[in-house]
């Protein structure tokens, strides 16, 4: 049994982004979700291009700011549960991330 799945939407471009020995880091994906978020098309006037600039470095800092907070809410969800289990031994090495 074969499919043909046909469609004219457009998705866009798309980027593929690869990590070695782990994940991302926070700037990583910060700037990820940057490029997601923030689009301008043509030449925008040197003001406009200076608001910009201003606007990507402080989106920037806040997601890095973000994703770290979630990184560490995520290592104590784990802590917590590896102690309920008991499993002390497995909870620090987490902890010492």
């Amino acid at each position: 049994m074969s499919f043909n799945i046909g469609s004219d939407a457009d998705i866009g471009q798309v980027a593929v982004v690869v990590s070695n020995y782990g994940g991302h880091t926070p700037e990583q994906l910060a700037d990820m979700a940057i490029k997601s978020i923030l689009s301008v098309r043509g030449d925008p006037p040197a003001a406009v291009k200076a608001q910009l600039v201003a606007f990507h470095d402080r989106l920037k800092g806040v997601l890095i700011e973000l994703v770290q907070t979630a990184q560490r809410h995520e290592r104590l969800n784990i802590v917590g549960k590896l102690i309920k289990e008991h499993r002390p031994d497995l909870a620090k090495i987490i902890k010492e991330l």
